[in-house]
């Protein structure tokens, strides 16, 4: 039993260490302080890609330019309610590749698949001090909330009105991860 045991504790350290260890930090000891360093937007890049048929008669879903411009605004209103946005602070810069996915003709959505980056600079915005990176991801909300996403996802209801939904899930994921950044 006592190994059984061990055994669950070795594998639990070594999965959260995994996570954990994604940062690569540039300038040891890093400068940034977990929960307390201060962030601006240097740079915003979001590349949209589009999976399955997209309806082109129907112009109701952001187009490029108004997905990064959300995603940004999401970004900028996370980092003000969490109390880390200053234009002093360490300098971000994000890419995020957001595939969109049609269902039923183009006219409903899948959740969206996505991978970003974020490199962490100094003020000056030229010496980089962390970077990573998340492998290909969808959304996930809170249990009950995810369950009603898929529901609406099966039955072709998730559509453009509620993409906005998925950007500000990824922009607060994104926010909190950054908040834990450094020591």
């Amino acid at each position: 039993m006592k190994k059984i045991t061990l055994a669950i504790l070795f594998i639990t350290i070594v999965i959260f260490s995994g996570c954990s260890g994604n940062t690569k930090y540039a300038v040891q000891p890093t400068p940034l302080k977990k929960g307390s360093s201060q962030y601006y937007l240097k740079d915003i890049n979001v590349t949209l890609h589009k999976d399955g048929f997209e309806n082109q008669e129907n112009k109701t879903f952001y187009n490029q330019a108004k997905l990064q411009a959300e995603f940004k605004d999401d970004l900028q209103k996370d980092l003000n309610t969490k109390n880390m946005n200053s234009s002093q602070g360490f300098g971000l810069v994000i890419n995020l590749d957001y595939t969109r996915i049609y269902l039923y003709g183009g006219n409903a959505l899948a959740k969206p698949k996505f991978i970003y980056s974020v490199d962490v600079y100094t003020n000056d915005g030229n010496t980089l001090l962390a970077h990573y990176s998340i492998p290909e991801s969808t959304t996930k909300y809170a249990y009950l909330e995810d369950v009603a996403v898929n529901t609406k996802v099966m039955l072709f209801q998730w559509n453009a009105e509620n993409e906005p939904k998925d950007i500000a899930l990824i922009s607060d994921v994104l926010t909190r991860e950054i908040s834990e950044l450094g020591d």
